[in-house]
């Protein structure tokens, strides 16, 4: 929902079978896809290769519980990669991870890790880093209440929204930071410490409107 709220055309979610009328009565916008297994390994290859192939950006890790993602790492390009998978998929290349803290220290040094595989690190946090190629930017943006369980899986549908809409990665990732961040901002106006992803969801167009503006 993140990822429609920032501008994607289309958002395909690919679940267990057994999640398919959960996940589809969110929204009817939302197209799902599924695969058999309970968790997400090998069996279910040939559904994600479709969906990575069908897609201009994959997100790969939110949700994915004791999955093991490391098969797809042959496969992916231009994927935003974040909490289970992290750790599966660190030694892929030009992609996009979205780690907290502690999820961030699986890479190592961020920069030693960016100038090795080319990926770009958005360290989430009090203030969160992004660290690519070019640099490293400081992002302040955001409200105490965002260290509620759905803001990082927020934050990765406004990403790969921005850079399936043509955004360089390095943009995408520090524009979805400062929107993401700004949307919580803006829920927590409204419902002050008990807001929640589902409310800042809804704050995402405004939002947008002030950072890109």
């Amino acid at each position: 929902m993140a990822a429609y709220r920032a501008g994607a055309d289309l958002v395909m979610v690919l679940v267990p079978e057994e999640n398919r009328d959960v996940t589809a009565s969110f929204s009817p916008e939302i197209i799902v896809d599924t695969y058999s297994a309970g968790n997400f390994d090998w069996e279910a290859l040939e559904e994600a290769q479709e969906v990575i192939q069908w897609s201009d950006v994959a997100v790969i890790g939110p949700g994915g519980g004791e999955g093991d993602f490391s098969h797809l790492e042959e496969m992916l390009s231009e994927a935003v990669i974040d909490a289970d998978a992290i750790g599966d998929l660190k030694e892929t290349e030009d992609n996009i991870l979205t780690p907290h803290p502690s999820e961030a220290e699986q890479l190592g040094d961020p920069e030693s890790y960016v100038e090795e595989t080319g990926n770009i690190v958005a360290v989430t946090g009090p203030s969160d880093r992004v660290v690519s190629e070019e640099g490293e930017r400081v992002i302040a943006r955001g409200d105490s209440s965002m260290t509620v369980g759905g803001t990082g899986d927020m934050l990765t549908g406004v990403i790969a929204a921005l850079w399936a809409q043509g955004m360089s990665p390095e943009d995408a990732t520090a524009n979805g930071l400062r929107i993401n961040g700004a949307a919580g901002e803006k829920a927590a106006e409204v419902y002050g410490k008990g807001a929640l992803p589902s409310d800042m969801i809804d704050y995402i167009p405004e939002a947008m409107e002030d950072v890109l503006r």
